[in-house]
């Protein structure tokens, strides 16, 4: 069974889904007008989940064998789509978090959450545990719809808690959704972050088809940006490093797309700083992505095709580095693809897709 072939008809109708949602396009409106909130974040996560199920429900059937989907097919098909749509509302909750920083005069970036790939195994090994598929479909869709839904709370949660590291004294609110039942009602209020900052806390639980909103307030509204410090002996070392990141108010990355047509010397070296840009053909596919270090110039490309050269680049995609050591224009060397590139590009390169491991 070829399971590339569907994993690419999961990741098209799920582009077709996405692109189709008018209640995301009304969002996207919104964040360009700046307006938009976390409520609207849970709302584009409930239509990247409906998305995302109606092509699960189209096309994993192709994968059974016996009525079953069984563990090998399930991560193939199920990894990447999850990893990639989340990775999308990143890039809508990230856009309000930055809004909500500025608002509060906190010169600091967004935290973007690690995606919880415990729980996509759990949701994976749910289905793959079931009696048939057709037993375990529908838990299944409303697993996964909760998993975006919760992406966002993730986002909430690591934005608070840095903040509430770094000194400042954060409030969360869960409001409940219309016609919620009586946990989630008993649930809605304003919390310190302090007292809610357990992970286990019910504040950020959710059970199925629950679509109640969790945002927070930063509590700085001085109007004023504010470099963010705090007592680092409280902080673990990842959380020591993203603040000395965010300490630097010029490090905000920003996504630029250019297309190719208006490029005729490719890509630019020097860019803005912190920035990553994509190369885009005339239909707005991403030919290549460039990433610019702090001072600017190009650290890293990553190609999506192997340019017709297979022997030279086996897996389709690959990645190069900028080696500056000689002076006078860079080298473009090639480097290994690693998992976190994969996962850090799950929105452009895609395992099985345009992606090949090298047997």
């Amino acid at each position: 069974m070829n399971y590339d072939e569907i994993l690419k008809k999961i990741i098209r109708r799920y582009g077709a889904q996405t692109d189709n949602i008018r209640m995301m396009q009304i969002i996207e409106s919104k964040l360009k007008k700046q307006t938009a909130t976390y409520a609207d974040a849970e709302k584009y996560a409930q239509g990247i989940g409906k998305a995302l199920t109606e092509a699960f429900r189209e096309y994993l059937p192709e994968a059974l064998t016996d009525g079953k989907l069984y563990r090998a097919a399930a991560e193939v098909l199920m990894q990447q789509p999850m990893v990639r749509a989340s990775r999308d509302i990143d890039k809508v909750a990230g856009a309000i978090q930055a809004e909500i920083n500025e608002n509060a005069g906190l010169g600091i970036n967004p935290i973007v959450p690690e995606v919880n790939q415990d729980q996509i195994d759990g949701i994976i090994t749910g289905i793959c545990n079931a009696e048939s598929f057709d037993a375990g479909k529908e838990v299944l869709f409303d697993q996964v719809e909760n998993f975006m839904e919760g992406h966002v709370d993730d986002f909430v949660r690591e934005n608070a808690d840095f903040q509430y590291q770094a000194g400042l004294d954060p409030k969360v609110i869960r409001t409940a959704a219309g016609k919620c039942c009586k946990w989630c009602s008993n649930l809605a209020g304003t919390y310190k972050y302090e007292d809610v900052k357990d992970r286990g806390n019910d504040v950020w639980r959710r059970h199925r088809n629950c679509h109640c909103v969790i945002e927070y307030d930063p509590g700085q509204k001085s109007g004023k940006r504010k470099t963010v410090s705090g007592d680092r002996s409280l902080i673990d070392q990842e959380k020591a490093d993203r603040i000395a990141f965010a300490e630097v108010e010029d490090d905000t990355i920003t996504h630029l797309k250019l297309y190719n047509s208006d490029l005729p010397n490719g890509l630019p070296i020097k860019g803005k700083p912190n920035s990553i840009v994509d190369k885009l053909d005339g239909s707005g596919k991403v030919l290549q992505r460039r990433k610019h270090g702090k001072d600017g110039m190009a650290t890293v490309d990553y190609d999506l095709t192997d340019h017709g050269e297979t022997k030279k680049h086996p897996t389709g995609a690959h990645k190069h580095i900028f080696d500056y050591s000689k002076g006078g224009k860079p080298r473009r060397l090639n480097a290994e693809m690693t998992e976190a590139d994969l996962t850090e590009n799950a929105d452009i390169i895609i395992k099985g897709v345009n992606y090949h491991e090298q047997k």
